[in-house]
């Protein structure tokens, strides 16, 4: 996804006030990515939808919204985004996404995500089209006194290296003089 935005902001000068909860999160034990095309929706009225329906899952981190090229290139042209150019190098480390909308669900019990991602398709309607479902997990997840040590499923220990505490706020998260961004993750 191109931009992970923030649909909760109360303090748009405060880049962590501002992020949505669960970018920051330690991954959780199941996941679910929905995947929409949106043609005939802009993005107010896809945040509006979202923060009407489900303040409460974002506010908590059980829901994080992204939105893709489309609608971030109808929204702002004022933001200074450029679409993500992959690398013609041979390699696809990270291949472009083409969805106008991604949710991410985080949780721990399958049958709430299942019906938060039938209520996310109830409430989206008309304007939105889903195109994908994947579902996610961790493996040999184990807690540590700060962190959650999760393993691909060849074994390697996943997000070693990852930054932690403030390191991990400016690494995530924007800090931008256009504050409607603040918080935002790219």
């Amino acid at each position: 996804m191109d931009f992970w935005l923030d649909l909760t902001m109360t303090n748009p000068t405060a880049t962590v006030a501002a992020a949505q909860p669960g970018i920051l999160a330690p991954p959780p034990p199941l996941a679910t990515y929905l995947l929409f095309q949106a043609p005939e929706a802009g993005v107010e009225e896809l945040v509006e939808t979202l923060s009407d329906n489900f303040a409460e899952a974002i506010a908590a981190g059980t829901l994080v919204v992204g939105l893709g090229s489309n609608l971030l290139d109808s929204a702002d042209s004022a933001i200074g985004y450029h679409r993500y150019q992959q690398p013609n190098d041979g390699y696809a480390l990270s291949p472009a996404n083409p969805a106008d909308l991604a949710i991410w669900l985080r949780g721990s019990d399958r049958g709430e995500l299942l019906h938060l991602s039938r209520n996310l398709v109830d409430a989206l309607g008309q304007s939105c089209r889903l195109t994908g479902i994947t579902h996610g997990f961790t493996y040999k997840r184990r807690p540590t006194d700060d962190d959650v040590i999760v393993h691909d499923l060849s074994g390697f220990e996943d997000g070693t290296k990852n930054p932690q505490g403030q390191e991990a706020v400016e690494t995530a998260l924007l800090s931008s003089s256009a504050t409607h961004l603040n918080g935002g993750s790219l």
